[in-house]
């Protein structure tokens, strides 16, 4: 046997093999800038995690470190806490409209789209987070003493979302919604996480009217200026707010920094 040959084999064997390590999703361009309110406006309504908005290769979102990302890595609202209190020359919360591409023509999916804003987040907001599990106050949705009175969608119907915002009062049209999908469009007028305990499948056909409160979320407790609230327009579809309490899993931001507009 050739000792040469194995011994020539085994230093081959022996040396180490550089993987070169696949490259992150990423968007080819994206422009970040802070929010323009209009007068009278403070704050958007948050759409939970579908609040990314996907158009072939193309997105668009607006909001807060926290709610991008809540939408990057799929988390409830109020599930992101720490970070950076960044606020507006009147002492509003900074609100940041993204616009971002991808190379290519082709249509992005939610995951890629998930992917990618999660890199945009390290590379330009600088974020370092960690995971952590609590108990914690919670709210449900469930379905009122005298039951649902909610439509149900016709079949193979597309779903969307869409609203308007006129004299301090918030429209939702939603289509072939779920209650889970609901849950999460209207987690932003609650000051704690909510879950669907409604038992209800399937989608529907909803409209909510109700005037917006920033002051007080609590539920059960609006304040401020008379009009519907949340409570009393999901109250119209058999459907109201509890509190409870649920192992909830949050991010908690540890390292963020403002991005420079372009």
């Amino acid at each position: 046997m050739n000792h040469a040959m194995i011994l020539s084999g085994c230093l081959v064997l022996s040396c180490p093999i550089a993987w070169s390590q696949p490259a992150a999703p990423a968007f080819e361009v994206a422009s970040i800038k802070v929010h323009e309110f209009p007068p009278g406006m403070t704050g958007l309504q948050v759409g939970g995690p579908s609040a990314l908005q996907i158009s072939g290769n193309r997105v668009t979102t607006s909001g807060s470190l926290a709610t991008f990302i809540m939408g990057a890595y799929g988390m409830r609202l109020h599930t992101v806490s720490g970070g950076p209190e960044w606020t507006d020359r009147d002492g509003n919360p900074v609100v940041f409209d993204i616009q971002a591409k991808a190379e290519g023509d082709g249509v992005l999916s939610p995951q890629q789209a998930r992917l990618m804003m999660q890199t945009l987040l390290a590379d330009r907001f600088h974020v370092k987070f960690h995971r952590e599990s609590r108990e914690m106050p919670a709210y449900a949705l469930v379905v009122d003493k005298n039951g649902p009175k909610l439509q149900a969608a016709a079949p193979d119907t597309e779903s969307k979302a869409s609203g308007t915002f006129s004299r301090g009062i918030w429209k939702s049209t939603y289509t072939n919604i779920s209650m889970t999908d609901l849950v999460g469009r209207i987690a932003s007028n609650f000051d704690r996480p909510v879950f669907d305990k409604t038992g209800l499948q399937g989608g529907y056909d909803i409209t909510l009217e109700y005037r917006r409160n920033l002051k007080d979320l609590s539920a059960g407790v609006p304040v401020g200026e008379a009009g519907p609230t949340i409570y009393t327009a999901l109250q119209k579809v058999g459907l109201k707010v509890v509190s409870a309490k649920e192992p909830v899993e949050i991010i908690v931001i540890d390292h963020a920094e403002k991005p420079s507009e372009n």
